[in-house]
Order: structure tokens, then C-alpha cells, then sequence
């Protein structure tokens, strides 16, 4: 936390400290879930510092979404999932995952909107894959006092790649390209998770 803080002060992004005492203040208050699905207690690791790296990048994103900083937060991505499932994934991991996507994702398309490199109705599919995620994600911890299940989840993040390529094309100056790759992923990962809901429903 402490190189994290540093490194804000030398890109001359003191404000964002406020975000990094935030992003340390929930991973202190959830290191009970540091734990696998069985029970096991395990450190952090490899895994939770990829996906730090990523909730480090948001406050960069949000000042300028240059397409090597967007890249950068989805090869973290690619590589915490890769590195958990290598080891024993945690509770705290899975969950602080999700959060953090959510936060880069939505840095990033307020940040395209605004300089005109997406649409608004664009980012707003996008929004709405998002609402959309965590409404199943609430009503299934409500109604089965569980995560969501694996088919749902999988499904969830199928379309991740062209959402990835048109935030990406759309950073690069592709809006148009940008633009149809969003949407072609979100309104698929929306009518996928619906999907994987019924049938998991069935089984």
C-alpha cells in the first residue's frame, strides 16, 4: 500500500491516495476471507497482487484511458484468474475480483465518454451487462445464500475478450469499431447470463 501511495504522489496523482486508502481499508477489513471454499487459510499471494495492480490502475484510467494503461488492467485481469486457479483461489480473491473490474471498467468508460471516444448509449450497454451481473449475483446470495453458479459466472465473462477489444479500439480512435464491439459483447454476456441462469434452475 505504501509503494501504491508512492507511486500516485510520482505521476502527480495525489488525489488519488483517497482511493488507495480506500482500496486498503477493504482489504483489511475482509482478510477473514482469505480462505479457500473449503475452509483453508492461505496468504495473499501472486493472484491478489494482480488484481491489486488493476484496482491501482482505476484512478490512472479515469485521468486519461490511454490504451496501454486499458491494456495493462486487462492483462492483470488474464493473469489473477490464471495465477488462482493455478493455486487455490480465495474467497476474499474471487470477491475483490469482481469489485475491482467493476470499478475499471466503469473508470474507463466514463473516461471514454467524456474525451467523445464512446457513446453514451454505449457505455450505458455496458452499464446495464453490469446491473445486470450483480442483480443475479444479489438474488442468488437472497435466495440460496450462495455464490451464483459456476455456468452463470462463466458465462459472465465469455464476452469479456470483445468488450476488452472494443474499449481498447475505441481508446485507439476506432470509435465506430469500439462502439460495436462493446455492444455486441454486453448485450451477448446479458442474454448469456440469463441463459445460464435457467438452466441452472433446471438442473
Amino acid at each position: 500500500m505504501l509503494a501504491g501511495g508512492a507511486a500516485y504522489l510520482a505521476v502527480g496523482l495525489p488525489g488519488a491516495l483517497r482511493w488507495w486508502g480506500a482500496v486498503g481499508l477493504m482489504l483489511d477489513w475482509h482478510l477473514g476471507m482469505a480462505e479457500t471454499e473449503g475452509g483453508e487459510p492461505r496468504p495473499l499471494g501472486a493472484a491478489d497482487a494482480a488484481t491489486l495492480v488493476r484496482a491501482w490502475l482505476v484512478p490512472l484510467v479515469a485521468r486519461d484511458p490511454r490504451p496501454v494503461l486499458l491494456a495493462a488492467g486487462y492483462v492483470s485481469d488474464v493473469l489473477d484468474g490464471a495465477l488462482a486457479r493455478a493455486t487455490a483461489p480465495t474467497r476474499l480473491g474471487r470477491d475483490l475480483e469482481a469489485a475491482v473490474d467493476v470499478c475499471f471498467s466503469v473508470a474507463a468508460l466514463k473516461a471514454l465518454v467524456r474525451s467523445g471516444a464512446l457513446p453514451a448509449p454505449v457505455a450505458g450497454a455496458e452499464a446495464t451487462r453490469m446491473v445486470t451481473g450483480a442483480t443475479l449475483a444479489t438474488a442468488s446470495w437472497l435466495s440460496r445464500a450462495g455464490p451464483p453458479s459456476g455456468l452463470a459466472l462463466r458465462a459472465a465473462r465469455a464476452t469479456t475478450p470483445i468488450r476488452a477489444a472494443g474499449v481498447l479500439a475505441a481508446a485507439c480512435g476506432r470509435r465506430r469499431l469500439g462502439s460495436a464491439l462493446v455492444v455486441i459483447g454486453s448485450v451477448a454476456s446479458v442474454v448469456a447470463q440469463w441463459r445460464a441462469l435457467l438452466v441452472a434452475r433446471r438442473m
